[in-house]
């Protein structure tokens, strides 16, 4: 019985760890280091790519530069949840995809512009700060109404194993304790 007691507080616990994160994400966050930055072919349109990593949180910064005049094949890699939506009209897109989690990334936001009077996400080609990522976090954990909610299942899944396990060590542990003391201390000898 105190088994599946410890297992089901484990559960529990991992759930609501992994759903935290991103207010913990913000809690923690300092400047994201710049992990790669280039471009990538999807769809006939060249983008241009921030990528950032740190801690809970990968961002990635999309900035359409030009579609191509011949087709080419798509290039480049970017992670699933981060791949463009396609473009509607040739105007300049700005797309910015947030992901947020660990081990690996379990809850996402998505924001997309094609006025450049708007000033989020912030172009990619001056996205040099490294602190976008902090203000998506911020305006994840505030439910910004222009980000568009991206649950990662897999992700999710996971990391609420993972971080469940661990719970449930600390869990196992703590218990332990508890019944050595209860028991008492014997003196030595």
């Amino acid at each position: 019985m105190r088994r599946i007691v410890i297992v089901v507080t484990a559960l529990f616990l991992g759930c609501v760890t992994v759903v935290t994160m991103p207010a913990m994400a913000l809690w923690t966050m300092a400047t994201v280091p710049l992990a790669r930055e280039g471009t990538v072919i999807r769809g006939g349109t060249v983008w241009h790519v921030v990528e950032r990593r740190g801690g809970l949180v990968h961002w990635v910064n999309l900035e359409s530069d030009e579609r191509l005049v011949n087709p080419a094949p798509d290039d480049g890699a970017l992670p699933a949840w981060a791949e463009p939506l396609p473009r509607t009209d040739d105007r300049l897109t700005r797309e910015a995809t947030l992901a947020v989690g660990w081990p690996i990334p379990a809850l996402g936001c998505r924001w997309r512009t094609v006025r450049n009077d708007m000033n989020f996400p912030p172009p990619a080609t001056n996205d040099e700060s490294g602190w976008a990522p902090k203000d998506a976090v911020r305006r994840m954990v505030d439910g910004d109404p222009a980000g568009e909610r991206l649950p990662l299942r897999e992700g999710l899944l996971f990391d609420a194993l993972f971080v469940s396990i661990a719970w449930a060590c600390v869990l196992e542990v703590g218990a332990a304790l508890l019944r050595r003391l209860r028991r008492g201390v014997t003196r030595p000898g």
